[in-house]
């Protein structure tokens, strides 16, 4: 599948789902706080991007930890973004951007990129993490959550029944890009599925 029908499949589906997705990601997209927190305990960044930031509730969370910091969310979906302007109205450190992330994007170079629940909906895993790290000051951190692996069929089938998620993420793209500074992969559901929480520093 090549880029741009990959981001027509995505603008259409959280066209249907950006006024649920709050309520409904909750019960399956796990981490997703924990991650903040372990940010918070190790890092103090002066810029931050999230890539996919969808409706914005993780721009807020870090937002609450640091007020003073420039935090930018991109994400493909208008419809997505609608619902994080509202969220962040006001908010003079926050701003948004409707594009796709990869080597053309124009956007400078920040202190902490984060992904949550992006990387698994990317079809060439290794040329996105390459632009991330592109895209990150000398001392730069990327942190992810993410689906980390299954062995149960009906998941893969069902979490992948609108556009192809990535449930086995491929740790060893890593390597060579970041200096892994935090990595712990967790049970849901009684290990229906795994995620893992990761931070690292660009080498």
């Amino acid at each position: 599948m090549n880029n741009s029908s990959h981001i027509n499949n995505l603008i259409r589906h959280y066209k249907k789902d950006a006024n649920i997705y709050d309520f409904n990601r909750r019960f399956f997209l796990f981490g997703r706080n924990r991650l903040i927190r372990l940010i918070d305990d190790s890092l103090n960044p002066s810029s931050i991007l999230e890539i996919g930031c969808g409706t914005g509730i993780n721009l807020l969370k870090l937002h609450n930890i640091y007020p003073n910091t420039s935090i930018t969310g991109l994400d493909v979906s208008q419809e997505m973004l609608k619902v994080a302007r509202l969220k962040s109205f006001g908010i003079k450190n926050i701003s948004l951007i409707n594009d796709f992330f990869d080597e053309n994007t124009s956007l400078p170079k920040f202190d902490l990129i984060l992904c949550s629940y992006t990387i698994s909906t990317i079809p060439n895993i290794g040329i996105f993490l390459n632009n991330i790290k592109n895209h990150l000051t000398k001392n730069g951190h990327f942190a992810c959550v993410d689906f980390h692996s299954t062995n149960i069929t009906l998941f893969k089938r069902w979490i992948s029944h609108s556009i192809p998620i990535e449930t086995h993420f491929p740790e060893h793209l890593l390597e060579g890009l970041f200096t892994v500074k935090r990595f712990e992969i967790r049970r849901a559901y009684g290990g229906v599925w795994k995620y893992f929480n990761y931070i690292g520093q660009k080498r």
